[in-house]
Protein backbone atom coordinates (compact mmCIF):
# COMPACT_ATOMS: atom_id res chain seq x y z
CA UNK A 1 0.00 0.00 0.00
CA UNK A 2 1.24 3.46 -0.87
CA UNK A 3 0.50 6.82 0.75
CA UNK A 4 0.34 10.17 -1.05
CA UNK A 5 -0.71 13.71 -0.16
CA UNK A 6 -3.22 15.78 -2.15
CA UNK A 7 -3.11 19.54 -2.72
CA UNK A 8 -5.69 19.88 0.09
CA UNK A 9 -3.30 18.27 2.56
CA UNK A 10 -5.43 15.11 2.74
CA UNK A 11 -3.66 11.78 2.59
CA UNK A 12 -4.62 9.07 0.09
CA UNK A 13 -3.69 5.41 0.50
CA UNK A 14 -4.01 2.92 -2.33
CA UNK A 15 -2.83 -0.50 -3.41
CA UNK A 16 -2.89 -2.06 -6.86
CA UNK A 17 -3.71 -5.77 -6.79
CA UNK A 18 -3.48 -6.76 -10.46
CA UNK A 19 -2.84 -5.52 -13.99
CA UNK A 20 -6.53 -4.69 -14.61
CA UNK A 21 -6.51 -2.39 -11.58
CA UNK A 22 -3.20 -0.88 -12.70
CA UNK A 23 -4.62 -0.07 -16.16
CA UNK A 24 -7.74 1.44 -14.57
CA UNK A 25 -5.62 3.49 -12.14
CA UNK A 26 -3.50 4.85 -15.00
CA UNK A 27 -6.55 5.79 -17.07
CA UNK A 28 -8.93 7.14 -14.43
CA UNK A 29 -6.77 8.43 -11.59
CA UNK A 30 -3.54 9.45 -13.29
CA UNK A 31 -5.27 10.20 -16.61
CA UNK A 32 -2.24 8.73 -18.36
CA UNK A 33 -3.45 5.43 -19.86
CA UNK A 34 -0.16 4.93 -21.73
CA UNK A 35 1.59 4.31 -18.40
CA UNK A 36 -0.16 0.92 -18.18
CA UNK A 37 1.88 -0.33 -21.14
CA UNK A 38 5.05 1.70 -20.51
CA UNK A 39 7.84 -0.93 -20.30
CA UNK A 40 9.01 0.54 -16.97
CA UNK A 41 5.59 -0.01 -15.38
CA UNK A 42 3.87 -2.81 -17.35
CA UNK A 43 4.22 -5.39 -14.57
CA UNK A 44 4.45 -5.29 -10.80
CA UNK A 45 8.11 -6.30 -10.86
CA UNK A 46 8.88 -3.49 -13.35
CA UNK A 47 6.95 -1.00 -11.20
CA UNK A 48 9.03 -2.06 -8.21
CA UNK A 49 12.26 -1.70 -10.18
CA UNK A 50 11.24 1.80 -11.33
CA UNK A 51 9.45 2.77 -8.15
CA UNK A 52 11.22 6.13 -7.81
CA UNK A 53 10.14 7.27 -11.29
CA UNK A 54 6.60 6.01 -10.75
CA UNK A 55 6.35 7.71 -7.37
CA UNK A 56 7.43 11.01 -8.93
CA UNK A 57 4.66 10.73 -11.55
CA UNK A 58 2.01 9.94 -8.93
CA UNK A 59 3.20 12.73 -6.61
CA UNK A 60 3.00 15.23 -9.48
CA UNK A 61 -0.58 14.21 -10.32
CA UNK A 62 -1.77 14.10 -6.71
CA UNK A 63 -0.12 17.43 -5.86
CA UNK A 64 -2.61 19.06 -8.22
CA UNK A 65 -5.62 16.97 -7.21
CA UNK A 66 -8.31 17.66 -4.64
CA UNK A 67 -9.56 14.08 -4.81
CA UNK A 68 -8.30 11.45 -7.24
CA UNK A 69 -10.89 9.98 -9.60
CA UNK A 70 -11.32 6.27 -9.10
CA UNK A 71 -13.85 3.53 -9.62
CA UNK A 72 -12.54 1.85 -6.48
CA UNK A 73 -14.30 2.43 -3.19
CA UNK A 74 -12.84 5.19 -1.08
CA UNK A 75 -13.56 7.24 1.99
CA UNK A 76 -11.76 9.85 4.09
CA UNK A 77 -9.16 8.60 6.53
CA UNK A 78 -10.11 9.50 10.07
CA UNK A 79 -7.95 9.48 13.17
CA UNK A 80 -9.27 7.78 16.33
CA UNK A 81 -9.91 11.21 17.85
CA UNK A 82 -12.00 12.40 14.89
CA UNK A 83 -14.29 9.36 14.81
Amino acid sequence: MARFRLVTGSTVFFGIQNEREWANFCATVLRQPALATDPRFDSNSHRQTHREALTAIIVDVFALSRRPRSSHGSMPLRSPTRG
